[in-house]
């Protein structure tokens, strides 16, 4: 799966590795991360079939708080997407004990 992953974030510039993937769909054939070796490697199902794509699902929100999906698509560094997350939740939180203690007072 690494060799995926460097085709799509060469110089890991994003902050991607093996680890942000979650899953691959090859037609019907889905293979997740946690599960058994396949038969065939990816590009093994291609052969001789009409699926000529391979659909790489990475993780999400959904998958332990990830945010290398995010990373992907905004194209922002991992690593700086984090620090937006951690910012976001810390201004929330504040906003959130605030309008609490204000209700509390009225």
């Amino acid at each position: 799966m690494q060799e995926y992953v460097l085709r799509v974030d060469p110089v890991s510039n994003l902050g991607l590795s093996a680890e942000s993937i979650w899953s691959y769909h090859i037609g019907e054939v889905v293979r997740y991360k946690d599960s058994q070796v396949p038969e065939l490697l990816p590009y093994g199902y291609l052969v001789g079939d009409s699926q000529n794509s391979i659909h790489v699902c990475l993780k999400g929100a959904l998958h332990s708080c990830s945010v290398d999906a995010l990373a992907f698509e905004t194209l922002i560094p991992k690593s700086i997407v984090q620090r937006y997350c951690v910012f976001l939740f810390s201004v929330v939180l504040h906003i959130t004990c605030f309008l609490q203690m204000d209700a509390r007072k009225r």
